[in-house]
């Protein structure tokens, strides 16, 4: 039989020293199944990766983000989406934590992850190097200037980025956010989450 996701990463690690990208998709047996991911399996395999894709489907590593920027320093692109033990506050997700670990990011995509102006502008002031960027979910107290960090001369321009747009819940705030869109003159890739008719013209005027 096929071996748990943790003992296939344990031979990865093992047997093929020179990785640098891994993209791997879980799927549980029963809903109520969740995938733990312990540190040492990370620590071993995580030197060297430049890429780690976990799929869509929630797993929890041991330490949160904390742990997998200390275990994965290399990563230009990095998605995942973690699952945080209510009883154990170690597990937290936050983006400033691969920022300050993973000097060399260029694209993140990482849930769950709250993001407002004050994380938003740390992040962005210690990732020159983020070209893509997916902000899934914006709280409600974002402001209008939210994506102004963005907008500032950086190292490197965003070409990619999905935005959670909240357009019929604050319509006011959404344009504003598209007006701040409209400014990322090397933007090659947008996405857009809203659930609200929209014109073109708010996007191209």
């Amino acid at each position: 039989s096929f071996p748990e996701p943790q003992r296939l990463l344990d031979r990865l690690a093992k047997y093929c020293p020179r990785l640098q990208h891994l993209s791997i998709s879980f799927r549980h047996h029963t809903s109520a199944a969740r995938q733990t991911l312990e540190i040492r399996a990370l620590a071993l395999l995580g030197r060297r990766l430049l890429t780690l894709d976990l799929g869509a489907v929630a797993v929890r590593i041991e330490g949160g983000s904390r742990i997998l920027a200390a275990c994965c320093p290399q990563l230009e692109r990095l998605c995942a989406q973690l699952r945080q033990q209510h009883d154990q506050p170690f597990d937290s997700v936050d983006p400033n934590d691969i920022a300050r670990g993973c000097p060399r990011l260029q694209d993140l995509d990482l849930a769950p992850v709250d993001w407002n102006d004050t994380v938003l502008a740390q992040f962005a002031a210690e990732s020159p190097r983020l070209q893509s960027l997916s902000l899934r979910h914006v709280t409600p107290d974002a402001s209008e200037a939210l994506l102004s960090p963005l907008l500032a001369p950086r190292e490197h321009r965003i070409l990619v980025l999905h935005l959670a747009l909240h357009a019929r819940s604050d319509p006011e705030r959404a344009l504003a956010w598209l007006d701040g869109v409209s400014q990322l003159v090397g933007l090659r890739s947008l996405c857009l989450d809203y659930a609200a008719p929209l014109r073109l013209q708010a996007i191209v005027s």
